[in-house]
């Protein structure tokens, strides 16, 4: 789309922000719809963040204007702008300010060389259009078109595990046809594993801004630790994808014992249980989608496993492993661990999701 939603809401915000300020008549309305177009975002991290920063340069610039305009007024006026430029910038890095050095910076230079005959009126009504806007902005966020960065991760999410349960059942389809599937599909499902980890880096990257919007130590926020919970799954999850890529394929189910020719089918079928969890999970995101901070409720449908596949291991003790003809029991052994490790995934995922004190 050349038109995003963001873009929408910040030109109607910055609109009636400028529309605003006309009818106010008061000076120096226009910083009003300044600040919006600087601060406004796609998420409340975004605009706290910005806004954040613009105050503390507006606050920073202020202070060092008011010291440095009747101090040095006996030095030549590019030296003692020079000075003042660089204390705000010694100060600015001090207090680790990317952006908000560079807003004080123009309150200094416009101070110094446009309102220093009403320097008291202009700060204070710079810094009240300062506030409004920044609030605006984030009044926005709540009354049109609700974003946040945490609905955009839960979306951003809902779509990995919906890739993540087509490349799944692909590998329980590969398995129920013993392997066998053209070139082409192979080339497929690579480009599909590539487009699922550039979805978990997109994920990944969104973080620190859900961290910043959730507040103070948002590290053991409940979103937070679910959110990272699902990135560690989804990313093990992928390997398993992976790793049932490049899984070989031994001999053919009919040179095979018949308990060991019917295990590409029981893995297929784990893996399509499998693949079912991660449609459910899915759905259960999709309401979160459009609030802010939501936590999602557990699965409160009950599942379990397909009857073979549980006793696939008291099948692995009883049978006689030196009489398998090595060559197919590598593979097999293989794709065994690799459907076992989905299967404790899936698990521990939802046991986490249900734990008492994550709500």
């Amino acid at each position: 789309m050349l038109i995003q939603r963001s873009d929408m809401r910040l030109v109607f915000t910055a609109g009636l922000a400028t529309g605003f300020g006309a009818i106010t008549a008061m000076p120096f309305n226009y910083y009003l719809g300044m600040t919006v177009l600087a601060v406004g975002t796609g998420s409340y991290a975004g605009v706290l963040g910005l806004g954040r920063q613009r105050l503390l340069g507006s606050l920073l610039g202020s202070l060092v204007l008011g010291v440095a305009l009747p101090g040095l007024r006996g030095l030549p006026m590019p030296l003692a702008l020079g000075l003042a430029l660089a204390a705000l910038r010694l100060l600015g890095g001090l207090m680790r300010l990317q952006v908000g050095y560079k807003v004080g910076g123009m309150i200094v230079v416009m101070g110094w060389l446009v309102h220093d005959q009403q320097l008291g009126e202009w700060i204070h009504l710079r810094l009240i259009w300062t506030v409004l806007g920044i609030v605006l902005s984030l009044l926005s966020l709540r009354l049109f078109w609700p974003s946040s960065a945490v609905s955009q991760c839960w979306h951003a999410l809902g779509d990995l595990l919906d890739q993540l349960a087509v490349a799944v059942l692909v590998q329980a389809e590969r398995l129920g046809q013993d392997g066998i599937g053209p070139a082409s599909d192979r080339s497929v499902q690579r480009r599909r594993i590539a487009a699922m980890r550039s979805g978990l880096a997109s994920l990944r990257a969104l973080r620190p801004r859900v961290r910043e919007e959730l507040g103070i130590q948002p590290q053991d926020h409940p979103v937070d630790r679910l959110l990272e919970r699902f990135e560690t799954t989804c990313s093990r999850l992928i390997g398993v994808v992976q790793g049932l890529e490049s899984a070989r394929f031994g001999a053919t189910a009919s040179s095979l014992q018949p308990l060991e020719a019917a295990l590409p089918a029981t893995e297929a079928a784990v893996l399509e249980a499998v693949a079912a969890r991660l449609r459910l999970w899915q759905r259960e995101l999709l309401p979160l989608q459009g609030r802010s901070q939501a936590l999602p409720a557990a699965p409160t449908e009950l599942h379990g496993w397909p009857d073979p596949w549980m006793a696939v291991e008291s099948w692995l003790q009883a049978t006689d492993r030196q009489s398998l003809p090595l060559e197919s029991l590598q593979p097999l052994a293989s794709r065994l661990v690799l459907c076992r490790q989905a299967q404790q995934l899936v698990d521990r995922m939802e046991a986490h999701w249900r734990e008492p004190d994550l709500g």
